[in-house]
């Protein structure tokens, strides 16, 4: 005849958060793009060789870093969009200007 193990609420709490304390954990990790396991290991320290499996799983990301441009690298495409780039800065002006008469205009209209 099996007897029943009477438990206090706060037992019952700490053995519940035993269990979902470290899924919650690896959950999170995978949600990250994290491998989960390996860094609970990493973190009791289970694993000795944590440091070769994060650069193995580091190294196989593709690299998506830009080559910097330097400044004697100056292609047509670069040549054309500092063009459109300028054009676009001095449209940017002229409308700030008209904008900026609009409302002297709405200021003295206002004030008749």
């Amino acid at each position: 005849m099996a007897r029943r193990i009477k438990l206090t609420v706060f037992s019952r709490f700490l053995i519940v958060m035993l269990v979902l304390g470290p899924l919650a954990y690896m959950g999170a990790s995978y949600y990250n793009g994290e491998d989960g396991i390996a860094n609970l290991k990493k973190l009791l320290g289970i694993q000795q060789d944590a440091a070769a499996t994060t650069q193995e799983s580091t190294a196989s990301l593709p690299d998506t870093t830009l080559p910097p441009v330097s400044s004697s690298e100056t292609t047509p495409e670069t040549l054309r969009l500092e063009q459109e780039n300028l054009e676009l800065k001095k449209q940017l002006l002229e409308k700030e200007a008209e904008i900026l008469e609009l409302k002297k205009e709405i200021a003295t209209l206002k004030s008749r």
